[in-house]
Parts: C-alpha cells; sequence; structure tokens
C-alpha cells in the first residue's frame, strides 16, 4: 500500500512540475545556423538554459551518420507516411492534432521569413503561382507573422524566425499521447485506409 502511494505522489508531483509553463525565445536561421539563439525558462523564469548548439558539424561526421542501405522489399518510415497519408482519416486527425497543438503554444512577436527559389526564375515563379496564396493565407495566422518571398536568382530555401512561444509541457504530452492512440493513426501507419 505504501508503494502505491509513493508512486501516486510521484505521478502527481512530475505532473505539476509539467503543468509550469515553459518559455521559449529564439531567434535561429536555416541553414544559416552559425548565430542561432535559443534560450528557455522555466518555473516563471527560475531556471533558465540555453538551447544553443555549436555549430562545429562536418560533412564526413555527417556523411558517417547515414542510414545504411535497406534491405530490398523494406519499406521505410517515409514511404510508410506517404502511404498513411493517402487515407482520409488519417489526414484528418493529423490536421486536427496539428490544429490543437497550433492553439496550445501561445506566440508573442513570432515572426518567420522563409525565402525560396530552385535557380530557374521560371520555375521559380511556376512554384510561387502554386505558393502565393499560401502566402496570401498565412498572412491572417493570427499571433505569427509569416512571409513567404520567392528567390529568383539562387537555388535555396532559407528560413529565418524570432520571437517567443509558451508551451505547458503536460498539455502538449497530452495531445501527443491522444494522437498516439488514435485508431486512425495506427490503421493508417498499418496501410488500411477504411
Amino acid at each position: 500500500m505504501a508503494f502505491v502511494i509513493a508512486v501516486a505522489v510521484a505521478i502527481a508531483v512530475i505532473a505539476l512540475l509539467m503543468a509550469v509553463p515553459v518559455d521559449i525565445d529564439f531567434d535561429a536561421a536555416w541553414p544559416d545556423a552559425g548565430a542561432n539563439r535559443v534560450s528557455a525558462h522555466w518555473g516563471f523564469g527560475v531556471l533558465r538554459f540555453r538551447l544553443d548548439r555549436a555549430n562545429d558539424e562536418s560533412g564526413a561526421s555527417a556523411a558517417s551518420r547515414a542510414p545504411a542501405g535497406r534491405p530490398p522489399g523494406a519499406k521505410g518510415g517515409s514511404a510508410r507516411l506517404l502511404e498513411a497519408l493517402r487515407g482520409r482519416p488519417f489526414r484528418r486527425r493529423l490536421l486536427r492534432f496539428a490544429r490543437s497543438l497550433w492553439r496550445a503554444v501561445q506566440k508573442r512577436g513570432v515572426e518567420v521569413s522563409i525565402r525560396a527559389g530552385t535557380g530557374d526564375p521560371a520555375e521559380t515563379g511556376w512554384l510561387w503561382g502554386v505558393l502565393g496564396p499560401l502566402s496570401a493565407w498565412l498572412q491572417t495566422l493570427p499571433d505569427c507573422r509569416v512571409t513567404l518571398k520567392p528567390d529568383f536568382v539562387e537555388a535555396s530555401v532559407r528560413v529565418h524566425g524570432r520571437g517567443r512561444l509558451t508551451i505547458v509541457p503536460l498539455q502538449i504530452l497530452v495531445l501527443v499521447c491522444g494522437l498516439l492512440v488514435s485508431p486512425a493513426i495506427w490503421r493508417g501507419m498499418a496501410g488500411r485506409h477504411a
């Protein structure tokens, strides 16, 4: 009986600690990650730590971490995910999760700038014709300013963002657990599109 009480108290304490909001301040760019600044504040600023990562990875170390070849006939995770995305229930559940996650994260002063180009001005123009309406829709997002710009000179994708996000870890955990136990997700990943 004492063991059950101890476990219950430990779970309650962990849940209480996870209910405290975490503020994440960021000013980051990709792929130019040299001057990225990310810091987190937990417990209303009591505990602060930086999440900056040294940008000293070499191409050789990145190549050494590349996954080995897959045996013929084996399906990878990305192939399974693409197959699952064909199912309407899977897509609906994933979209509902994304909406819930978007609402769960409080955003203050968040600005994201995305610049993309193919290297060929004609192809970039075609891409912008497809992404232009998306850019207009992104401007309507509450609590966040997202700017999408074409790059007619280079073949590149550059992302820069800054702002503050506030998350409650317990709330995010509940959303993720709800996604993981969803029958639509399991059927989709198993390849059954009902």
